[in-house]
């Protein structure tokens, strides 16, 4: 699904060919979260949702180079008191729940585990879900997901049409040179966020008009422009490959 990627091998080259996995997942994802709304707006279900749900990344306590991006375990007391940060901010005026990574990940984490425990409220729970990532499960129960960078959970929400948001402060990362433009451009539109004044305000126009939201035309524009870059799909994936590789 990527166009260009860093020069981390230098003997190789992208094949921009659409991403069977991300093709296959946006028509299951959207066609879920198009049917929860079809529900609520003929009043054929009751609003019975949550409004956020936050999913942290993985931990790495020895990265390699496929863990580019993901939070290292040198980090983990700076990134836990942001995670703490911005639940007891956004409990304030939303709903909000946890999903840690996965449960072995989180049981490690005994001081942080404990911490959330104790500012558990109606406003605030915790999943204890065995499952990873995202899925309609999830999509028909929250009404925007929120994510702490841009890997391939946000990329699965950009697809499909799903409301996500992210709260990037590139403690640990960065974006790469030749995507600077296009980060900025979603930074600037309101998508990708560094601080919690301006990722409430953003959530609050979420939640007053959900449909006009979706419809802004400067994230759609930039969420678009970083898909055809590093997430293409193509209901015709399948023949795209074909095509793609008998000329190899």
């Amino acid at each position: 699904g990527w166009v260009k990627f860093e020069k981390h091998l230098p003997s190789t080259t992208p094949l921009p060919v659409p991403s069977p996995r991300l093709s296959n997942l946006k028509s299951i994802l959207n066609l879920e979260f198009f049917h929860t709304l079809k529900e609520f707006l003929t009043g054929q279900s009751k609003p019975n949702k949550r409004d956020i749900l936050y999913m942290p990344s993985i931990f790495h306590r020895f990265p390699h180079a496929s863990t580019n991006g993901h939070p290292r375990i040198d980090y983990i007391d700076d990134i836990n008191k942001l995670q703490i940060d911005l639940i007891l901010d956004l409990m304030e005026s939303f709903s909000i729940d946890y999903k840690p990574y996965n449960c072995l990940q989180f049981d490690l984490q005994k001081d942080f585990k404990q911490k959330l425990h104790q500012i558990e409220a109606n406003n605030f729970q915790i999943l204890d879900l065995s499952m990873k990532g995202l899925n309609s499960f999830l999509t028909r129960r929250y009404s925007l997901i929120l994510w702490d960078a841009l890997g391939s959970g946000a990329i699965e929400c950009f697809v499909s049409g799903v409301p996500s948001l992210i709260f990037w402060n590139k403690l640990y990362s960065a974006p790469s040179t030749f995507s600077k433009n296009i980060i900025k451009g979603l930074e600037d539109s309101g998508i990708i966020h560094s601080d919690l004044n301006s990722l409430r305000a953003e959530i609050l126009k979420f939640k007053e008009n959900p449909c006009m939201w979706r419809k802004n035309y400067q994230s759609n524009k930039f969420i678009k422009i970083f898909c055809d870059n590093y997430a293409k799909t193509d209901q015709e994936w399948a023949s795209k490959w074909r095509l793609a590789l008998g000329v190899i």
